[in-house]
């Protein structure tokens, strides 16, 4: 079973974007589990940006107005949006577990076939601790970015759309003055992250 993110013997810097590519064909034999994941992972993120809004339905409309229907409505709502969300959110661990542990024994299963055809020399000139190394803190790796770090930056990026959504909806003019900051922000946190970077490698 061929693994693509296996290099050769040597230890090779592909570009990010090659690795990211090879990366993601990792998810192509199981995409339909990819796929029930993201939609928990929208899932959640709507009920999280829903409730405010039910609290603010609540607070303008249903109790100015004394409407009883409006108010039962949204205090059920406001009930069954998280238990939902729980539920949601239990789906979502069982599949993100699923799909990492299929993914490791493939990549397991591949390193253990490319360790087995390589020569005899590969062995003799690479340190046995090197190559336990690779076999499991490299795919330990692997494994919590497919687990954590994937998720929560789909997570991120589809909270930002949304909330964009409802701030657009909200009021333009204010969205617009937030997004004309953002880049600002954005090269001060890079600007600072390359320091500290800097001096955490000097010491």
């Amino acid at each position: 079973m061929s693994t693509p993110l296996l290099d050769s013997h040597r230890r090779q810097h592909p570009a990010p974007l090659l690795l990211l590519r090879r990366f993601l064909t990792l998810f192509r034999p199981y995409w339909y589990l990819s796929l029930l994941a993201l939609l928990t992972i929208f899932a959640m993120d709507l009920f999280a940006v829903l409730t405010p809004k039910l609290l603010e339905l609540l607070i303008d409309q249903a109790l100015p107005q004394r409407d009883g229907l409006l108010l039962a409505l949204l205090a059920f709502l406001l009930f069954a949006v998280p238990a939902l969300s729980g539920i949601v959110g239990i789906a979502k661990s069982y599949l993100d577990v699923v799909l990492s542990q299929r993914i490791m024994h493939d990549l397991r299963m591949g390193i253990y076939t490319r360790l087995q055809r390589v020569s005899l020399r590969f062995y003799t000139s690479q340190h046995t601790g090197d190559i336990l190394s690779h076999l499991t803190n490299d795919v330990n790796g692997i494994e919590d970015m497919v687990t954590n770090t994937m998720s929560q930056a789909l997570s991120n990026a589809i909270t930002v759309a949304l909330v964009l959504v409802l701030m657009l909806r909200m009021n333009v003019s204010l969205t617009v003055l937030c997004l004309v900051l953002v880049p600002f922000f954005l090269f001060l946190s890079h600007t600072v992250g390359a320091s500290f970077r800097i001096t955490s490698t000097r010491r």
